[in-house]
Parts: structure tokens; C-alpha cells; sequence
């Protein structure tokens, strides 16, 4: 499921698009084999073919202006991985909202009291704005064009900083932090940027992401590797209440079975299928 909500009745629900299952799967048709290493990597993969999609697009229909021409060229030649590449992604995040409001705001004005209220489950949202996009035509239905819109988002990009790690900083703070004096500072723990986002396989999100991170590997289990992100405590006089901190952050992973300890294993793994 991708650490999604499967959907449990006829309707659904409205929990993230499928951006991230299907850049899963993508992913895993890529190689005839995983190992750990790459099952690891594919948990810190920030790639996003529908940013990627977009950026490319704008930088195909808008107009060829000397003065746009270096952030043209920037998106045009972006991988779509936000990792390294902050200010290209957090430009992208912000064409893509622009893009939305556009058409969604076409699509009220002319149908739509202005009072109502719209949300769209991610998966329709992200249908009906690529076909708008990318289908011969489509814009026309919207009154745009492809040139006047893409140039619109263009200038949403210039306008934007381009910075968006540092605001997507952790902040699962304790609940006593800023809420009881004094003792609320005791579990405070520090805050470190984050490349992630909740469309991405590496969801990250201030407040909302993943709780820890693993891989098992069942031909070998000593090669097993994990990380949490503050401590393996929840006391705040343990020295292991935020000591794991660092290590997330920099993703060096723990082995999962303690090797000082007999886990019934053998000398060796059993071969695959045993």
C-alpha cells in the first residue's frame, strides 16, 4: 500500500495520491533484484515524474525571453529528484498549486457558486490536470493557453525563493514542548531540515511522516538494518531518548539483531526458499 489507506468502502478515501505507489513500482521493475542497499535508497527516493512533468512542460510552452532563459533551461533539464536540488522542487511545488487554483478557479466561475467550497481526493486532481495539460486542446476548455498559462507559472517560479527544506523541518515535539514551562524544555529535541514530502516514497512532513525506517533482508537477517527517529526511550532521563536523532537524519542505520545475542539462526542464513 505504500503506507497508504486502502480504500474501505465504495467511495474511498481522500488519504495522498498514488504519486508514491507509483514510483514503488516503478522502482522495483527497474532492477531484476533488490538487496538492501537499494531497498534503503528507494526509502530516501524523492523523485517526482509529476513535478518533473510539469516543470518540463512550462519550460517547453512559455516564451522564449532572454530574461527567463537561465530558469527556463533549470527546469527543463531537472531529474525530478528534490534531494540536491531544492530550489528547482520547491519551484515546481509552487507551479503546480498555481496550476491547480487556475483551473479549478475556471471550473467554479462558470459553474460553481463562489462561496463553495472544493476538494479534490489526489488521485482526480492528478488526472485532470495532466490531461489538461499535456492533451492537445484541453487548455482551450479552460480559456488558457498553453503560452499563457505556462508563462503565468513561470512567473510563479521567479517570484518564488526557492527554498523549502528548512520549512519542512521536523517539529514532532514533545506535547509538553511550548505548552508546559520549563519542563516542556527538557523534551524538546533539535529540529533538522527535511528533503521529503507526502507525494514522495521519502514522506517527510513537519509533523507527519515516517516513525521509523527498515529493511530486512530474510536470506541474511544479520544484514537487517533500521532506524527510528529520536531514541528508543521515551524517558527523558535516558540517555536514549534522543541519542538515534543524528543517525536518522544522516540515515546510518543500526543492525536489527544484536550480534552478542544467539537468535537461533545458525552460522549462516538459510539459502532463499528454505
Amino acid at each position: 500500500t505504500a503506507n497508504q489507506r486502502i480504500w474501505v468502502d465504495r467511495c474511498g478515501h481522500d488519504w495522498a495520491s498514488d504519486r508514491r505507489a507509483a514510483r514503488i513500482r516503478e522502482a522495483l521493475a527497474a532492477r531484476p533484484t533488490h538487496d538492501v542497499d537499494t531497498m534503503a535508497a528507494l526509502q530516501l527516493d524523492t523523485y517526482s515524474r509529476y513535478h518533473q512533468t510539469l516543470a518540463r512542460w512550462v519550460a517547453e510552452h512559455a516564451t522564449d525571453d532572454p530574461a527567463t532563459a537561465a530558469l527556463r533551461q533549470r527546469l527543463a533539464a531537472w531529474d525530478g529528484h528534490a534531494f540536491a536540488q531544492e530550489d528547482v522542487a520547491a519551484r515546481a511545488r509552487a507551479m503546480e498549486r498555481a496550476a491547480f487554483e487556475i483551473l479549478l478557479g475556471r471550473v467554479k466561475s462558470r459553474y460553481l457558486p463562489d462561496d463553495l467550497e472544493l476538494s479534490y481526493p489526489g488521485r482526480m486532481r492528478d488526472v485532470w490536470v495532466r490531461r489538461a495539460l499535456l492533451d492537445d486542446g484541453a487548455l482551450a476548455r479552460f480559456g488558457l493557453t498553453p503560452r499563457a498559462l505556462s508563462d503565468h507559472l513561470l512567473a510563479v517560479a521567479a517570484a518564488h525563493d526557492g527554498r523549502y527544506i528548512v520549512g519542512n523541518r521536523w517539529q514532532a515535539q514533545h506535547p509538553f514542548v511550548g505548552r508546559v514551562p520549563l519542563l516542556g524544555d527538557l523534551f524538546r529535541v533539535p529540529e533538522y531540515a527535511q528533503w521529503g514530502d507526502s507525494d514522495l516514497v521519502r514522506v517527510e512532513l513537519p509533523r507527519f511522516g515516517a516513525s521509523f525506517r527498515a529493511v530486512w533482508d530474510l536470506a541474511d537477517p544479520a544484514r537487517s538494518r533500521w532506524i527510528t527517529p529520536v531514541g528508543q526511550s521515551g524517558h527523558v532521563g535516558s540517555p536514549h531518548f534522543r541519542d538515534l536523532l543524528p543517525r536518522y537524519h544522516r540515515d546510518q542505520r543500526l543492525p536489527a539483531l544484536d550480534a552478542t545475542h544467539d537468535w537461533g539462526l545458525g552460522d549462516r542464513a538459510q539459502p532463499a526458499g528454505e
